[in-house]
């Protein structure tokens, strides 16, 4: 459940990326593993203060974030992306100044313009591809090996990580016959915990949207 109310006055500074500034086409040098670092702790701070039955502690949950990150950032060529470590800046800052009652808003799939900004792929769709970062979508088919566009609303969709547009699940989550939607907010009926921002169907009833995971859906 979410504690409503909550401000969490938490001033985020990564310095080594603003020391850095912007990354050119093919640096890659912002997304880093002190990057992967700064990101899990705004977010992990934001999940335990705003959730009053926290799903991890603080310690567990960026560990959990920043091997999601790594191994995201490990799986594509940099040389196909450009990251702005000015702009990730912005956006962990962002973040970290959100109120809890905000915070719901990220976890539903609409952060700070800055954290839907701050990287971008290169390639175009029909291009081949060996992460989903690599790609301007987004979305690199793990069964195909190119960027293709992600599906937009009750499109049919077989559970890919990053298939349908960002904010969007895939229905069921892993079976082919699926459908792309928007998960349900905080007290909305469900059947699965797929329906559900919070990825909790409690009694058919979706809980609180105060938990981000960045392996449940693809906000940023």
């Amino acid at each position: 459940m979410m504690r409503t109310g909550l401000a969490v006055v938490a001033v985020v500074m990564v310095a080594s990326a603003a020391a850095c500034g912007p990354s050119q086409e093919g640096d890659g040098a912002g997304r880093s593993e002190q990057f992967s670092a700064d990101f899990a702790r705004v977010v992990c701070e934001k999940n335990v203060a705003c959730c009053t039955t926290p799903e991890a502690t603080q310690q567990l949950c960026e560990s959990r974030t920043r091997l999601y990150l790594n191994r995201l950032r490990d799986s594509n060529d940099p040389d196909k992306e450009t990251f702005d470590s000015q702009l990730a800046d912005t956006c962990l800052n962002e973040l970290a100044a959100l109120s809890c009652a905000d915070w719901v808003s990220v976890v539903e799939g609409a952060p700070p313009t800055a954290c839907r900004s701050y990287a971008k792929g290169q390639l175009a769709e029909g291009a081949r591809c060996g992460g989903d970062l690599e790609c301007q979508s987004h979305f690199c088919n793990g069964n195909t090996g190119v960027c293709e566009a992600r599906l937009g609303q009750d499109a049919a969709c077989d559970g890919l990580n990053n298939q349908c547009a960002p904010g969007m699940s895939c229905g069921e989550g892993s079976m082919p016959g699926s459908f792309c939607g928007s998960p349900r907010s905080q007290s909305a009926s469900c059947a699965l915990d797929a329906d559900c921002f919070s990825f909790k169907c409690t009694g058919k009833t979706c809980a609180p949207s105060c938990w981000y995971d960045p392996d449940r859906y693809d906000t940023f």
